[in-house]
């Protein structure tokens, strides 16, 4: 006897609800956006650009993603940016220390056609960014590695210059 298709709906939405909670507690960097309007071959393109900045792209049905932040997120901006979208959801999400690489490559490929992708809300190391704005001001800050080197043309500049 095979288990009724509700049942066997539930359970993996609940599967995919427990990933996609374990990402949220995981991750430093986690973004949604709307990408209705891209075709496959551009979100292959961008799940590699975003998979060479270390992060990763997943596509979610908005009803799941809705369900998944007001679970896992306490702050209300990001689960009202969930309930307001019209166009299917992804979540773009990262582990790591340095979260400017990938803004930056999501905000890059956003900025070429922004009637195709659009960055809703985000949370970057416990900071919530719900403008658009907020995500173009870490996108145009210089990486850990452009800071590293500034710093040392500072010091080994002469005395005058300082």
């Amino acid at each position: 006897m095979q288990p009724s298709v509700s049942k066997t709906f539930r359970n993996r939405r609940e599967k995919i609800l427990a990933e996609l909670g374990s990402i949220f507690e995981k991750s430093t960097i986690l973004f949604l956006v709307e990408y209705g309007h891209l075709c496959g071959d551009e979100i292959n393109e961008l799940r590699f650009k975003l998979r060479s900045a270390g992060a990763k792209f997943k596509a979610v049905k908005k009803t799941i993603a809705k369900i998944a932040v007001a679970e896992n997120i306490l702050e209300k901006n990001v689960s009202n940016c969930a309930n307001s979208s019209r166009m299917p959801l992804g979540i773009v999400f990262a582990q790591k220390d340095d979260p400017v690489h990938v803004v930056k490559t999501l905000y890059d490929f956003a900025r070429k056609d922004t009637s195709r992708i659009k960055v809703l809300c985000g949370v970057v190391c416990e900071r919530v960014l719900d403008d658009e704005n907020a995500v173009g001001k870490i996108a145009t800050m210089p990486t850990t590695d452009q800071l590293y080197v500034q710093l040392t043309t500072l010091l080994c500049a002469p005395l005058h210059l300082l």
